[in-house]
């Protein structure tokens, strides 16, 4: 009897390797990234640095090495110049937006670096479901974009509500 490889895994499986393809390519010097390009954390700062000592101190730049810090292309935007794409969007937010072309140059003492840490994280868990064959291969799932809102109450508790199905991060703490 032979065994068939699961749709979802075997859709994991490339997006790994696709993703491991992607981050050996450079971009040349003097030459554009695919997209806008956005400081943020990949790894929990206390995770990437290994420092179990790093503390918040209210949202203090100083309080996070500049190490902890990747930089990522902001994908699926659309024309709008915001926080806005095929996979979700800030529909409010704390502070100024954010800028897209300062995207790049947020930290976390900047209210706009939540904003975009919302926005991509968003889109990254889409694109991973998409890719997981809904919408093409399988019926779509969650086949929308998703309305954000940051810091609504100022407190610490993020959540999804499915009664206006929207995710709301509350004062995104990464350390």
């Amino acid at each position: 009897m032979s065994r068939r490889t699961h749709r979802g895994l075997l859709a994991a499986a490339t997006l790994t390797a696709a993703l491991a393809t992607l981050a050996t390519l450079t971009v040349p010097a003097g030459a554009s990234a695919a997209g806008p390009q956005a400081r943020l954390f990949m790894v929990n700062p206390v995770q990437s640095s290994n420092d179990q000592s790093l503390t918040d101190a209210k949202d203090s730049a100083a309080a996070v090495p500049s190490s902890a810090y990747a930089t990522a292309t902001l994908r699926n935007l659309d024309a709008s110049g915001g926080l806005s794409g095929r996979w979700a969007y800030v529909r409010s937010d704390t502070g100024a937006s954010a800028e897209i072309a300062e995207a790049g140059t947020y930290d976390r003492h900047d209210d706009q670096f939540e904003q975009v840490m919302a926005y991509f994280w968003v889109n990254e868990s889409q694109e991973y479901l998409q890719g997981l064959g809904f919408g093409s291969e399988l019926p779509g799932a969650n086949d929308r974009a998703q309305p954000v809102r940051i810091n609504q109450w100022g407190s610490d508790n993020s959540f999804f509500t499915d009664k206006k199905a929207e995710i709301l991060p509350q004062a995104l703490s990464f350390v």
